[in-house]
């Protein structure tokens, strides 16, 4: 009987640490899309901020997942993103203050996470240099610089990089030890 309550306790600890681990990731990528967007006039918010987004589970995926623990994950992460694609679509409508259907833009949402997770698995390194075409960051950052203007296009490049790189670094790690 205690076990039972133990495990209880512990599922909606957990519950609890992944409803403010979903508010961190949405938070983060409208940081992310401000800081963008601010010095890159012509990179569309939207764009911004689910590319950013989609970085940031990845990272989060790749610094935290254990394959012994594929079990939680499963069942415990993966819900929890489809509340947070929920929450980001409706944070993302009153952020750029645009009409939008929130429930079209969270399968948008998480379909682009999805096809940049399979993309950025193919990569053998999170974070590097910001030449280095093998690390995530630089692949991000290149998505997010293609509606640069051409001529700024190494500078959004670098400005993204920056910005993700600095995300794993130093806000990442509270967010991965609070999952491992």
């Amino acid at each position: 009987m205690a076990m039972f309550g133990m495990g209880k306790i512990k599922q909606m600890a957990a519950r609890e640490d992944m409803d403010e681990l979903a508010s961190w990731l949405v938070g983060q990528s409208l940081r992310f899309a401000a800081e963008i967007t601010q010095n890159f006039k012509d990179v569309p918010p939207i764009l911004a901020a689910t590319e950013g987004l989609a970085f940031t589970v990845h990272a989060l995926r790749r610094e935290t997942y254990r394959v012994q623990e594929f079990k939680a994950w499963d069942n415990i992460f993966e819900p929890s993103m489809k509340q947070m694609y929920q929450l980001f679509a409706m944070t993302l409508g009153a952020w750029t203050g645009a009409e939008m259907d929130r429930a079209q833009v969270a399968r948008d949402a998480e379909n682009l996470v999805s096809s940049r997770n399979l993309e950025y698995q193919t990569l053998p390194f999170l974070i590097g240099a910001p030449e280095d075409r093998q690390t995530v960051t630089y692949a991000a950052a290149r998505r997010i610089a293609e509606t640069t203007d051409p001529a700024r296009r190494d500078e959004g490049i670098a400005f993204a990089h920056k910005v993700l790189t600095r995300v794993v670094e130093f806000e990442m790690p509270e967010q991965a030890a609070r999952l491992s």
